[in-house]
């Protein structure tokens, strides 16, 4: 048996047999670690997803194997593209195949967790695995011959859109909002302290006759992708619905606010329509209002069908009934309305952002202090570290200042550790590295967390994305961690000499992915995940578990965008890929562990202050300060 044959062999199994046993053990460990969560009722349906999952899994695997010449292994890939048949329509038939056969069988087996935590990670891995790796892969191999299948997000142009592309605006769009919708409906406490209803508003009257309008928004929103005219205003139509979707649900998690319908007594059939519909509704997700935000889109779309005056005024109309049904407040509406102008004005807040991200990519300054040279990137991780500090010493109020100053001084020296022993070179003699924090980090936890081991690691998981959201600044100004070369609408332009990009990429004035900003926004809506987590006490072990998971499976795809000459390959992954597996199955590990509940509610620590002070100047003068005339080892950053 050829070496071939048994990699191909060890590679199917690990996927086929390995892989969901994994995913299977690791629903029924937290199933039992968290009781809590939301019950279901499989019935049918169950079956039908587990049925219709590996049906579709098997049809694209025969595909492949007939048309492409191969099986369905990234390792081992298939010698021909194929679209023709299921990959017609679908690029990748087998993923959600297996993602509707993981729901169908956890829905059988009562599997909560499976259903609420491991299926969402699972889609998480299988989106990081196609943009991370598989399909930059495909283009690469195929270049000209890759097109995508019918159902994708149209290309930028006037053409009538086809019916597959109207198709997966309501599949890959309007399909994934109404599940977020309701997935955190579930999840969320419907009562809270804090409520959007202002007192005057609570004594205006209830109008029945607006439930009307109020339940045409859901008949307008499906029928939008299938009145548009234009390619163009169906891909505005879905690229603002993701984010739209992706803002308005992080506005949920974040802020739990609520708002009770205003009480009314039905005096008729529309009143009991109005009814029903709050029976069905949740008051905990209407900050902000996606009647609102979807309402005004299709407006903003539809207007060369219906003119602008028709739709403005039927959006109008679709808005007040929000108010004037006593479904949303008054802040819930001009919320909406606020998400509405952020994601269909995506385009400009876009080139605004790559506009700041070069300004600062250009922005070196240095100063002399005899020998000794400061560098202004050392700012931005001063000020990381020492908000980062703070932060985790405020949702650690039992810790004493040197217990959390000494973990932040471990994944310091770890980040220096790292990089000395990875990249540094005679033109790199003083880097740090991402893994390297990670490592020491965890080190310092073992040796100075004690007996509240999880409460410190759950407390730095969630300060984590924001130290590197803001340490990324600097990545920006010194040049590491930078893109490679891209199409000029993307990218940002690198011209100070002393910056790596120019000095040891030699990319002077070549539009580069901006991929520190990708970082930024990855690590902030890594943030939004864990902080509602740790906000409902959740336990400390899942919150540190799904921080290395769901980090691992940012920084995978962010890889497949960076450029850096002197990062080693091996088995067609970047190092950091490897260790981004790596880190995605040990949060898998770290999250099964029994732990306690993490209280994630800051309090205020005044002790904190010097500690998180102290913390930000070392880290300031050690990636921001050296002797640039030194030949020594770790004396110079450029």
């Amino acid at each position: 048996m050829t070496d071939s044959l048994l990699g191909k062999i060890a590679y199917g199994a690990s996927f086929c047999i390995g892989l969901p046993l994994l995913l299977w053990a690791w629903a029924t460990r937290l199933d039992r670690l968290l009781p809590g969560l939301p019950s279901f009722e499989a019935g049918y349906s169950g079956v039908v997803m587990l049925c219709g999952g590996i049906a579709l899994m098997a049809t694209g695997m025969l595909s492949l194997w007939r048309r492409g010449g191969g099986l369905p292994m990234n390792a081992f890939p298939p010698p021909r593209l194929v679209r023709l048949g299921l990959y017609d329509w679908l690029a990748h038939p087998i993923y959600l195949g297996s993602a509707l056969a993981l729901a169908g069988g956890f829905l059988l087996g009562n599997l909560e967790a499976g259903i609420w935590i491991v299926l969402p990670c699972f889609v998480a891995g299988i989106f990081a695995l196609l943009h991370g790796y598989e399909v930059p892969e495909l283009k690469r191999r195929f270049r000209e011959r890759y097109r995508s299948p019918c159902l994708c997000l149209p290309e930028d142009s006037r053409a009538l859109p086809e019916p597959g592309h109207r198709l997966a605006a309501l599949l890959l769009v309007l399909l994934p909002w109404a599940i977020g919708y309701e997935y955190l409906a579930v999840l969320l406490p419907e009562t809270s302290p804090r409520q959007t209803f202002m007192p005057f508003e609570l004594r205006w009257p209830v109008l029945e006759w607006t439930v009307v309008p109020y339940l045409f928004t859901y008949v307008l929103i499906v029928a939008t992708p299938l009145l548009v005219t234009t390619r163009r205003d169906l891909r505005d139509f879905m690229v603002a619905g993701w984010i739209g979707t992706l803002l308005g649900l992080a506005c949920f998690a974040l802020f739990p606010l609520t708002a009770p319908p205003r009480p009314f007594v039905p005096q008729g059939a529309l009143g009991d329509w109005l009814e029903l519909q709050r029976m069905l509704d949740t008051p905990a997700c209407a900050f902000p209002s996606f009647h609102v935000f979807w309402a005004l889109l299709a407006a903003w779309v539809l207007r060369p069908r219906l003119s602008s005056f028709v739709a403005w005024s039927l959006a109008i109309l679709l808005c007040a009934s929000c108010v004037t049904t006593g479904m949303h407040s008054l802040l819930d509406v001009v919320s909406g309305f606020a998400l509405f102008v952020l994601a269909c004005r995506h385009h400009l807040i876009y080139r605004w952002t790559l506009s700041c991200c070069e300004g600062i990519a250009n922005s070196w300054r240095e100063w002399r202090v005899g020998r000794v040279r400061i560098i202004n990137h050392g700012l931005y991780v001063g000020i990381a570290s020492a908000v980062g500090l703070y932060l985790a010493g405020a949702l650690l109020p039992h810790a004493t200042p040197w217990q959390v100053f000494s973990i932040g001084l471990a994944g310091l020296a770890g980040a220096c550790a790292w990089g000395q022993w990875l990249e540094a070179s005679s033109k790199l003699m003083r880097p740090f590295g991402y893994y390297g924090g990670l490592f020491g980090g965890m080190a310092g936890l073992l040796l100075f967390g004690g007996a509240a081991f999880w409460p410190f690691f759950a407390a730095f998981a969630c300060v984590a994305p924001v130290v590197q959201a803001i340490g990324r600044l600097r990545c920006l100004v010194q040049g590491c961690c930078h893109g490679r070369p891209c199409d000029v609408r993307h990218g940002i332009r690198y011209r100070r000499e002393p910056s790596r990009v120019v000095r040891i990429a030699g990319w002077h004035d070549v539009p580069l992915y901006p991929t520190p900003l990708y970082s930024i926004a990855g690590n902030l809506v890594l943030a939004m995940v864990l902080y509602p987590l740790a906000r409902y006490d959740a336990p400390a072990s899942l919150i540190a578990g799904l921080y290395l998971f769901l980090s691992a499976c940012l920084r995978f795809v962010e890889e497949q965008f960076r450029g850096e000459p002197q990062t080693p390959f091996v088995v067609g992954l970047s190092l950091y890929q490897l260790l981004a597996l790596g880190c995605g199955f040990g949060g898998i590990a770290l999250s099964m562990f029994p732990s306690p509940d993490f209280n994630g509610d800051p309090v205020w620590r005044p002790d904190m202050i010097k500690p998180a002070l102290l913390l930000g100047v070392l880290s300031m003068l050690g990636m921001g300060a050296d002797l640039p005339e030194s030949s020594k080892p770790m004396s110079r950053l450029a």
